[in-house]
């Protein structure tokens, strides 16, 4: 029976400052290395993933974007991707206008990845810009005003705001728009994420392709957000991290020790031991 494993990074494999822990990593390979079937599904997009699994013996495409890129980390390429579609991006600009919003957009030509801005007015989005211009300097465009450029695919829209300020706006896209949105706390701040992507992603989508790309029996998932859930839908075998959201605990099968105790191999390798 072949299991494959698919975790969340953020609260969930990484620590608290948002680091993997050199232990944690040094167990990933030498499960990886037994014939392990190892992914994770995040949120982040790879300019932002890959520097936080640098190390890691990956050999499974990975879930980026929340289901929107399956990403070929040895390659460093996107295998394939899931589109907004065109009209409901012009929509979601334009109701991110309605309400005065700024969110960042992800683009893709089909070889890059391309994240744009019109302005940054918050602390949030100046670490946002910083953080991931460091990594790959030139990533980031600015717009006099949010649109999306001719010749590229919108792939998704992320903000960072107040719960009271997001939901609304969540509602409005969600009832306009062809989209799937993921609205939960950030795992580092008090703010919350709204992210807009294609009906046809998510983090349920994305494992599905990845089972049947791995032919896998069975999939094992770990989360501890809101945006773990379609990940948990997708799986056979769900665990929480203790540290998860109730939510998220009361659908998991297993709860296990926090982000900050490593608990992810360790779940792994004793699930192997018990076979």
């Amino acid at each position: 029976m072949k299991t494959l494993y698919i975790t969340d990074l953020d609260g969930t494999l990484l620590d608290n400052a948002g680091r993997l822990p050199s232990c944690v990593r040094e167990e990933l390979n030498a499960l990886i290395a037994q014939g392990v079937l190892f992914s994770a599904a995040t949120a982040r997009s790879p300019v932002s993933a890959m520097p936080l699994l640098a190390g890691v013996d990956l050999r499974l495409p990975l879930i980026l974007l929340n289901g929107v890129f399956l990403y070929d980390p040895a390659a460093g390429k996107v295998l394939s991707h899931s589109a907004i579609e065109p009209e409901s991006a012009r929509t979601a600009v334009r109701i991110y206008q309605q309400y005065d919003k700024n969110p960042f957009l992800f683009t893709f030509d089909g070889e890059r990845v391309r994240y744009y801005y019109t302005e940054l007015r918050t602390p949030e989005q100046e670490a946002f810009f910083r953080a991931r211009s460091r990594i790959q300097p030139g990533c980031f465009y600015r717009l006099d005003a949010l649109s999306v450029p001719k010749g590229q695919d919108a792939v998704y829209f992320t903000l960072m705001d107040r719960y009271e300020d997001l939901k609304p706006l969540k509602e409005e896209l969600e009832r306009r728009c062809a989209v799937r949105t993921a609205f939960y706390h950030d795992t580092y701040t008090q703010y919350w994420y709204l992210e807009v992507f294609s009906a046809g992603a998510g983090k349920k989508n994305g494992a599905l392709a990845l089972r049947a790309l791995t032919g896998a029996d069975h999939v094992c998932a770990f989360g501890d957000n809101l945006n773990d859930l379609g990940l948990f839908d997708a799986a056979d075998m769900r665990v929480a991290v203790a540290n998860a959201v109730p939510e998220l605990r009361q659908k998991a099968d297993f709860i296990i020790g926090s982000n900050q105790e490593g608990g992810v191999p360790r779940f792994i390798r004793d699930q192997l031991t018990r076979r």
